[in-house]
């Protein structure tokens, strides 16, 4: 069986050029700058398995080389090491999607622990699926510049999802995608759908989990203006809430509780609520469990004492990204309905097909729905395949055919 593939990318006088001595049962692949390791990634991607970039490397720009890494493949897990013992620069760089974040002094055993673990928790075949399903087919995507404007990179496709319009400019590059009016046009759209849903749902309610009791009344005055706030001082409290009838928005997370630690409440609260936002709030200035934090499930981290500035503006960016996938799915519909023309409907799933064929699927006549809308009023069963012959000549002219005896007379009046 092959090695795993590491790439590391590291600074000429970085602590991190000793890897390779700790990295003996990989294979390996080095650059000693930002730019040479962007190259070897966007050649290798599909092969790498784990990135390990040091945060210092010559010509890097910080965390941004992690969000730019990501930009072209979400594939191989990303493990960030660095000097700067910020809490702020670690949770930022896992909130762009790092596995990992280490930190100065390096050992072996903390190098090949992260790496381990960063390929055990990596379900390497489902990834190749999803890839296979969007962005092997264009780098030009709308939705990637839409989800760094609204901070929801992290989203994945379903394994065997049907085609997903969120997915669109990474099947086809719209020539609008790379119009900045347009974006500007796009970013407003969502602006004003997000202040649509802020108004709609009204006061948001935010569970804060805290055990002391000063701080706890000083953030809830600090909320109360503008959102129901409900309380809890232990983990078994924090459950009891959750396990109401009340409908949790945004969980503002301690996480050195009296009876155990708010981060192992992180995997359990979706077994109790859905669709609920997460914020830790402590004292401890903790790299390690602000990485734990935010890989568990946390949306963000935030270290006390807070201002009523910043704790309002986390709680408004966490409801921002909970109604933003609320909204999503209807602009993504406007979006196919209104700015495709019939032809680069049909080139998406030309580019699907393609895809499908690869992996060894086909298109089923839900694919076709996903995008024309209008021909679910055929009856054809969504799961239905569509045929080989067809495929073969393209679709767009099935495709045609199918709006022209829909949009017969006779068949509409049936």
């Amino acid at each position: 069986m092959d090695k795993p593939l590491v790439l590391l990318i590291h600074g000429v006088d970085s602590d991190c050029q000793e890897f390779d001595r700790y990295l003996t049962s990989y294979q390996l692949m080095s650059a000693t700058s930002y730019q040479e390791g962007r190259r070897l990634f966007e050649q290798h991607f599909f092969n790498i398995r784990v990135v390990v970039i040091d945060l210092g490397v010559e010509d890097g720009q910080g965390a941004s080389m992690v969000e730019d890494l990501r930009a072209i493949s979400s594939l191989p897990e990303v493990i960030v090491c660095s000097e700067q013992k910020d809490v702020n620069v670690a949770v930022h760089c896992m909130k762009v999607g790092a596995f990992d974040y280490l930190v100065s002094p390096f050992s072996s055993e903390m190098i090949q622990q992260s790496v381990f673990s960063a390929l055990d928790n990596m379900d390497y075949l489902k990834k190749i699926q999803e890839f296979s399903h969007s962005q092997l087919l264009s780098q030009v995507s709308l939705e990637k510049r839409l989800r760094e404007s609204t901070q929801l990179r992290g989203q994945k496709l379903k394994d065997d999802a049907s085609l997903d319009v969120a997915d669109l400019l990474d099947f086809f590059p719209h020539p609008d995608s790379r119009d900045p009016k347009f974006d500007a046009h796009l970013q407003g759209l969502v602006k004003q759908r997000l202040k649509e849903e802020h108004e709609k749902n009204g006061k948001a309610k935010i569970l804060l989990v805290e055990d002391e009791h000063v701080y706890r009344a000083m953030m809830k005055t600090m909320l109360t203006d503008l959102y129901d706030v409900y309380e809890a001082d232990t983990l078994d409290g924090a459950v009891e809430q959750l396990s109401s009838s009340v409908q949790f928005d945004v969980v503002l997370l301690d996480i050195f509780l009296p009876d155990g630690l708010g981060t192992d409440l992180l995997p359990k609260i979706d077994d109790y609520q859905s669709d609920v936002e997460v914020i830790i709030v402590t004292a401890f200035d903790l790299i390690d469990k602000a990485v734990q934090s935010i890989r568990g499930g946390a949306s963000d981290y935030l270290n006390k004492p807070v201002l009523k500035e910043d704790i309002l503006k986390r709680v408004k960016g966490a409801l921002d990204r909970k109604y933003l996938r609320q909204i999503l799915p209807q602009i993504r519909d406007d979006f196919v309905e209104n700015r495709l023309t019939s032809d680069e409907k049909c080139g998406i799933l030309d580019r699907l097909s393609e895809s499908r064929r690869e992996s060894g699927k086909t298109i089923l006549m839900k694919d076709i729905y996903d995008i024309f809308r209008n021909l679910r009023q055929t009856f054809i069963p969504d799961s239905v395949a569509v045929p080989d012959s067809v495929l073969k000549n393209g679709l767009k002219g099935f495709v045609d055919s199918l709006e022209q005896r829909f949009s017969t007379p006779e068949l509409t009046d049936l």
